[in-house]
């Protein structure tokens, strides 16, 4: 029986190959991430909250980062909370393809809410 949640997709790889190569393959057969993390060895997941008219960025990794959110698949264009409330910093500015979010602080298990 199909999953009637959602309606992502997803790509699992196992490599041993450079990361560069296996993100290209990826990006082949899956389409271009919605959002791209610099360092490439962060992660943050984006979660869409269609009732409230906001998405929720999970930020996976602790530590300062940059986060890109493309336009062509979400565009919530500021930062509107930060959990936790404190201990960390996110700044957002709007770029030709999207929303550049630039995190820092020692906070941990961080989830920014996006309009």
């Amino acid at each position: 029986m199909p999953n009637a949640y959602g309606k992502g997709r997803i790509t699992y790889l196992a490599a041993t190959q450079d990361l560069d190569f296996v993100r290209s393959i990826i990006d082949f057969l899956a389409g271009p991430p919605p959002v791209r993390c610099e360092p490439p060895d962060r992660q943050a997941v984006l979660t869409c909250q269609k009732e409230q008219g906001r998405w929720a960025l999970h930020l996976v990794d602790n530590g300062d980062y940059v986060v890109y959110v493309y336009r062509a698949f979400a565009q919530p264009g500021k930062v509107v909370g930060l959990y936790p409330a404190e201990g960390w910093q996110a700044r957002a500015e709007a770029t030709e393809s999207g929303l550049r979010i630039e995190v820092s602080g020692a906070a941990k298990d961080r989830i920014l809410v996006l309009k």
